[in-house]
């Protein structure tokens, strides 16, 4: 890195791009297999042909996400799931392959954040972000999905994460609504 690479073993099937151990600091900002955007759509991606190209550009100045969950006296809440998004989404089918989640630890906090199929990770791109401590239900329908997104857009809290810096928030709990 920087240059061109090559993925050994690949096979024409159904595939899901995922990266380990990026050096820290360093998040993925853009991954593109031919004409799809793979950062859009959780890293899913039809291996069909040859000649369509695999584009991954990496960033530097990645930044941190400091959420504090606490309850109604103040105090931290501890087991809480912080759901966070990227604020530019704008609708409920975007949440299924952009919805990240961490649960609150001892100390009501939350710094490392999952997308479904993928490790945690606690450096994210700079730019606007929502967080929203919530439950959401195992059966995450489309009812279920527009229900968040309701709540997330009226209830979630703003982090802006500038280059190289730490976004933080102190929520509280919501309920879908």
């Amino acid at each position: 890195i920087p240059g061109k690479f090559k993925l050994p073993n690949l096979h024409f099937d159904r595939e899901l791009l995922r990266f380990n151990n990026l050096p820290d600091g360093w998040y993925v900002k853009r991954a593109m297999w031919d004409t799809q955007d793979l950062i859009q759509n959780g890293g899913r991606f039809m291996l069909d042909r040859t000649d369509a190209p695999l584009k991954v550009v990496v960033g530097t100045d990645g930044g941190r996400i400091h959420v504090t969950v606490v309850d109604a006296k103040g105090e931290p809440a501890s087991g809480k799931r912080v759901n966070l998004i990227p604020g530019n989404l704008t609708s409920a089918q975007q949440l299924v392959a952009r919805l990240s989640s961490c649960y609150s630890d001892d100390q009501g906090v939350c710094t490392i954040f999952t997308l479904p199929n993928e490790t945690p990770r606690s450096v994210f791109a700079p730019g606007d972000y929502v967080v929203m401590a919530a439950e959401i239900p195992y059966n995450q329908s489309s009812d279920v999905m527009d229900l968040f997104w309701r709540t997330i857009q009226s209830k979630g809290t703003k982090i802006k994460l500038q280059p190289g810096s730490s976004g933080e928030a102190s929520i509280k709990q919501e309920v879908l609504r």
